[in-house]
């Protein structure tokens, strides 16, 4: 089993999240990481309480607050606040 850094594992969060959403099948090809890990990922993170794409949930059907936290979120890595 690969172990992946903790820096490629955010990288590729980051790229799943909003504004980017890229796709895990895309992610796999780009980054070379394994659909599965990916997929297992995605996973942790959604249990952690990260809104990410794929948690069986559209975007439009999130909460307000919980449309607000991503944006929030973007916001603060943007200018990292």
């Amino acid at each position: 089993m690969k172990h992946y850094s903790v820096q490629r594992k955010e990288s590729a969060l980051q790229k799943m999240m909003p504004p980017s959403n890229i796709s895990i099948t895309q992610l796999s090809i780009e980054m070379g990481i394994g659909e599965s890990t990916l997929y297992n990922w995605r996973k942790q993170a959604i249990n952690k309480g990260h809104l990410v794409p794929g948690d069986g949930k559209n975007a439009e059907q999130w909460s307000s607050a919980n449309k607000f936290s991503v944006v929030l979120e973007i916001k603060v890595e943007q200018y990292d606040i």
